[in-house]
């Protein structure tokens, strides 16, 4: 019996195949690496933006929000970036804020996170309880994720 050896470009492609796949590999875990940071990161900002809201700290929230962001209210009303600060500013009722059932979906440098938020509203006339369910799309620009456009709408 004959055995054929393998030419030396059929090493040489065997070769590159297989680096091709480890590299392949590589770019796959990191690219999963990445986007986990960034779900984690989009997460976190959901949670600082609102606990900035329950303490009126206008300052944090500028930094969250872009300059054009659009906020649509859970009574359908539209905002832009600086009728939402005045609004917070003046926020006095909204004790705290729960947020569940958050999931983050990204796409390069865009990201929807969707989830329902709690909000316990006190003040003179009453206490109640808010259950929003909201949609908040961010875009990464310079190295940070920014809020662009948000939509509540309550559930009852």
């Amino acid at each position: 019996k004959k055995i054929n050896k393998p030419s030396q470009v059929q090493i040489i492609l065997f070769a590159v195949a297989t680096m091709l796949v480890v590299i392949t590999g590589v770019i796959a875990a990191i690219h999963i690496t990445d986007k986990e940071a960034d779900e984690k990161a989009l997460k976190d900002l959901e949670l600082q933006w609102t606990q900035a809201y329950i303490q009126r700290d206008a300052a944090r929230l500028e930094k969250v929000f872009s300059n054009d962001c659009v906020i649509t209210n859970a009574n359908g009303e539209m905002l832009n970036k600086e009728q939402f600060l005045t609004e917070a500013r003046a926020n006095s009722t909204v004790e705290s804020i729960e947020l569940t059932d958050t999931k983050v979906r990204t796409y390069g440098e865009t990201a929807v996170v969707n989830g329902v938020g709690k909000f316990t509203i006190k003040n003179e006339n009453q206490n109640r309880v808010d259950l929003l369910r909201y949609t908040n799309v961010y875009i990464k620009q310079q190295g940070r994720w920014q809020l662009i456009a948000t939509q509540n709408t309550l559930l009852k």
